[in-house]
């Protein structure tokens, strides 16, 4: 947990300042928004599923065969099929999401292990630097959302470690 006690001013500039980062990062990512190919395996599992087939990549040969890699993903893609909406762009924009989600807990991360207020947010420019991210966070993949996913359950993880 961090040492210093931050005034409440440094505070909200930090959040200010944080949630401008989240602004470029979108501004960054959207109009690079892109399709990974592997995306649509994932996509076939889901409509096949929401189409009441069962998890099977084909329906003439119903024979269930892990083809995903993220059974998560999966599942929401095909609740968003079954709400028949598309799901290239509710992949994208659950992916920015979770991107942003990730300078958020990058932030939280740096400030418990006391980097002081302000210094916090370097990780997090770095990160909405990071090429890869950026790209990544809008590729349709559940890439960056199962990093979010494992750094949001460290920190949980430090947090019970702490308080024992």
């Amino acid at each position: 947990m961090p040492t210093d006690t931050p005034s409440r001013t440094a505070v909200t500039l930090e959040r200010i300042a944080l949630a401008g980062l989240g602004v470029l990062f979108v501004a960054l990512a959207w109009p690079q928004r892109w399709f990974n190919d592997d995306a649509f395996i994932t996509f076939r599992y889901a409509r096949n599923l929401a189409e009441g087939h069962g998890f099977v990549w084909n329906i003439t040969d119903p024979v269930p065969v892990e083809g995903t890699t993220s059974l998560g993903w999966t599942l929401l893609s095909a609740l968003v099929i079954a709400l028949r909406q598309h799901p290239t762009i509710a992949a994208q924009l659950v992916g920015l999401a979770a991107g942003v989600a990730g300078l958020v807990l990058v932030r939280v991360a740096a400030r418990r292990v006391d980097l002081p207020v302000g210094w916090a947010l370097v990780p997090v420019l770095l990160l909405v630097a990071h090429r890869q991210y950026v790209l990544w966070s809008v590729s349709a993949m559940e890439t960056v959302a199962a990093v979010v996913v494992a750094l949001a359950a460290t920190i949980l993880l430090a947090r019970e470690a702490d308080a024992d």
